[in-house]
């Protein structure tokens, strides 16, 4: 178990049959490699994608406040752009997340489609 500020020590005294072992701190930076990569890659799409939706209206008028466009954008374009950036991911990416981790796993992945 992770070292969680949730999952506390006293989780373990529940139940006699069931041994429980916290992992050391950052353990799941290592154990989690596509959480922490593709994280940062979805994110960086989904933020191009909010920052455009948002330049569109100021470039075509210029006076235009930019707290102005803020309020059109809504949680359906929110779940739009994470859809899409989710889908905009690349194979390659994915892949580089495991290198570190399993690397005999990751070089077999070579011609992922």
């Amino acid at each position: 178990m992770d070292n969680a500020p949730t999952h506390t020590k006293s989780i373990a005294m529940k139940d006699q049959n069931i041994k429980i072992i916290f992992l050391p701190s950052n353990a799941m930076l290592s154990l989690q490699p596509l959480d922490h990569g593709i994280s940062g890659c979805a994110k960086a799409i989904y933020t191009s994608f909010v920052f455009e939706k948002l330049r569109i209206p100021v470039d075509i008028e210029p006076e235009l406040q930019i707290m102005d466009c803020w309020k059109t954008f809504t949680i359906a374009d929110a779940i739009t752009f994470i859809k899409t950036a989710i889908n905009e991911l690349k194979p390659e990416t994915i892949k580089s997340c495991w290198k570190n981790l399993w690397v005999e796993v990751a070089s077999d992945f070579e011609d992922l489609q």
